[in-house]
C-alpha cells in the first residue's frame, strides 16, 4: 500500500491518503474552519497513542483504522 501525506499549500491542511479503491482521508480537526460543527464518532491510531495523552470520551478505539476492524476498547484507557 503506497501512503501519501502532505500539506495543502492553500491552507496548511495536514492529509493522509492510502490510495486504496475504499479510501479513507485523515483531516486535522483544528484544520476544520468550524472544528465545533464535526462530531467524532471514534479514534483511529490509538495503538500509536502517546502513554501520557488519552481523551475523556466513550467512543471506540481502534488500533489503526476502522476497515475491517472491532475496536480494541471504549473510552479511555483504565
Amino acid at each position: 500500500m503506497n501512503t501519501t501525506s502532505g500539506h495543502c499549500l492553500c491552507r496548511m491542511i495536514a492529509f493522509s491518503y492510502d490510495g486504496a479503491p475504499n479510501w479513507t482521508l485523515h483531516l486535522l480537526a483544528g484544520a476544520l474552519s468550524d472544528p465545533e460543527r464535526a462530531r467524532a464518532t471514534a479514534h483511529v491510531f490509538a495503538g500509536e497513542q502517546l502513554s501520557w495523552f488519552d481523551t475523556a470520551d466513550d467512543l471506540p478505539r481502534y488500533e489503526t483504522t476502522r476497515r475491517n476492524a472491532q475496536p480494541i476498547r471504549r473510552g479511555p484507557r483504565k
